[in-house]
C-alpha cells in the first residue's frame, strides 16, 4: 500500500498541449521485457473498467518487473486502490476530448512507457500515442466477431500482439479479473450486508402459512439466517440508459415470487423514486407496488464490491441488467443473472462459472452486436419494434428469471 499511498489521483488537468514527439514509434516490448506500462482505459462508465481487468491481469502477468500505470474516469478509478501491484492509478473527471487527451498526455509526459495499451479510440488516443511515439496497442476493437466475449478478446488481441505469451493469458482467464480488497473492507462488507438484511422491512420471504395481514412476513432475520435454506438475493432494477432497462413490473413480480418461495430479497435503489406513482393510461390495470423489501443504501464503489463479496461469502445471488453493479457483482464472486436485450450476452455478458446471461429477443433486427452505440434504438432509448418499453428485454420473463436463480442455486450445492 506504500507505493500507492497517492496513487488514486483525482486528474483535474489544464496542461496546455505540447507540440507532438513526431519520429518511429518503437516496437512492442516482447514478454517480461517492458519496464514501464501504461494501461488506458476510458470508454465511460465502471463498468468498461471490469471488462478490461483480464487484460490488465495478463499484463502484470506477462510483465512482472514492469511499474504499471492505469489511467481511467472516477469513480472507477477507486476500484483498484488497494492493489499493490499497481503503481499509480489515475482518476479522471473530464470526459471532454480534450480533458481525455490532456489526461493521457501528462501521464506520458511523467514518465515514458515501455508500452502503453489502451482500449480507448475515441477523442484522438491513438494518434496522440502515435505523435508521441509510444510503442502502443490502440486497437482492441478490430474486427470483433459477434460471439466472442469483449474481455477474452482484448486478451486474445494482446496475445496476438505478441505483447502477453499464452501462460499470462490463461492466467488472467482463470483469475476473472477479481478485485482486491483490504481484510477491514471486507470485514466492512459483511457487516454491511448482514445490518442490511436485519433492517426492519427487509422480509423473510416465508411461505403462506407465515404471511401477515399484508402479505408478507416482515419480521428481521437473525444473524446468519437464510429462510428456507434459499441465501439472500439482492436485485439491481436500475440500468444507466432506458433501453436497457428490463420492465419495472417484471422486477415487482421477481422480488414477489422470490419471497413468496421463501427467498430473502433486497435491492439497489429503483430508477424511479420511491414515492413515484407511474402514469397508467386509462383503461389499463395499475402497475403492482413493490414489495416492502429493504432498499440497500447508496454506497462508494469500494463498500459496494465489499458488501458483495460478503454475499457471496453466503452463496447470495444478484439480478441485474448489463450495467456496472451487476458486473461488479460478478467480479467479486457473487453468483449473478445478467439480463440483456439491446446488448449481445455473447460479446458483453458476464461469461463465468457462477453466472447465468439471459438474452432477451436473440433475433431482433435492430440489434448491431458490433456497433451497439450505432443503433437505432441505442441514443433515443426509444424501440422501434414497442412504443411502450424495450421489446428485447420484454422478451425475458419473470419465470425465466426464477428458473435461473433455481439453476445457480442447485449448481452450488
Amino acid at each position: 500500500m506504500a507505493r500507492l499511498a497517492a496513487a488514486v489521483t483525482t486528474a483535474l488537468i489544464n496542461v496546455a498541449e505540447r507540440p507532438p514527439i513526431r519520429g518511429p514509434r518503437p516496437a512492442l516490448p516482447a514478454p517480461g521485457t517492458a519496464r514501464d506500462i501504461l494501461v488506458i482505459e476510458l470508454l465511460g462508465g465502471f463498468g468498461d473498467l471490469l471488462l478490461a481487468l483480464p487484460a490488465l491481469e495478463a499484463l502484470l502477468a506477462a510483465h512482472p518487473r514492469a511499474r504499471m500505470r492505469v489511467v481511467t474516469f472516477l469513480p472507477g478509478a477507486d476500484l483498484l486502490a488497494a492493489d499493490d501491484r499497481l503503481d499509480r492509478v489515475v482518476g479522471v473527471t473530464d470526459h471532454s476530448g480534450g480533458g481525455v487527451r490532456a489526461a493521457v498526455r501528462a501521464e506520458i509526459t511523467r514518465r515514458y512507457p515501455d508500452l502503453a495499451v489502451t482500449t480507448t479510440r475515441h477523442s484522438g488516443i491513438p494518434r496522440l500515442l502515435s505523435d508521441l511515439g509510444v510503442a502502443a496497442v490502440d486497437d482492441l476493437w478490430r474486427g470483433p466477431p459477434p460471439d466472442e466475449a469483449v474481455d477474452a478478446r482484448f486478451v486474445r488481441l494482446l496475445a496476438a500482439d505478441g505483447v502477453i505469451d499464452a501462460a499470462s493469458a490463461e492466467l488472467a482467464r482463470a483469475r476473472s479479473g477479481r478485485l482486491r480488497l483490504t481484510a477491514a473492507e471486507r470485514l466492512r462488507g459483511r457487516a454491511s450486508l448482514a445490518e442490511a438484511l436485519a433492517r426492519p422491512g427487509t422480509l423473510r420471504g416465508t411461505g403462506p402459512r407465515h404471511l401477515g395481514a399484508s402479505g408478507w412476513s416482515a419480521g428481521p432475520p437473525e444473524e446468519g439466517w437464510t429462510t428456507g435454506g434459499h441465501p439472500p438475493v439482492v436485485l439491481i432494477p436500475g440500468a444507466g440508459m432506458a433501453i436497457k432497462q428490463w420492465p419495472a413490473d417484471r422486477w415487482r413480480q421477481l422480488a414477489g415470487r422470490l419471497l413468496a418461495a421463501g427467498w430473502p430479497v433486497a435491492r439497489l435503489p429503483s430508477p424511479e423514486p420511491p414515492s413515484a406513482e407511474p402514469a397508467v393510461p386509462r383503461g389499463e390495470s395499475r402497475a403492482e407496488p413493490w414489495p416492502p423489501v429493504a432498499v440497500l443504501p447508496t454506497r462508494g464503489l469500494r463498500e459496494a464490491a465489499g458488501m458483495f463479496a460478503a454475499l457471496a461469502e453466503r452463496g447470495g445471488l444478484v439480478v441485474g441488467g448489463d450495467t456496472g453493479p451487476c458486473r461488479l457483482a460478478a467480479v467479486m464472486g457473487a453468483r449473478t443473472v445478467g439480463l440483456y436485450g439491446p446488448t449481445l450476452a455473447t460479446r458483453y455478458g458476464l461469461h463465468r462459472g457462477w453466472t447465468v446471461d439471459l438474452q432477451g429477443l436473440p433475433g431482433c433486427s435492430v440489434r448491431r452486436p458490433t456497433a451497439i452505440t450505432a443503433q437505432e434504438c441505442w441514443w433515443s432509448g426509444r424501440c422501434p419494434l414497442d412504443a411502450r418499453e424495450p421489446a428485447c428485454l420484454a422478451n425475458i420473463t419473470v419465470q425465466d428469471v426464477v428458473d435461473s436463480v433455481h439453476d445457480l442455486r442447485r449448481s452450488s450445492q
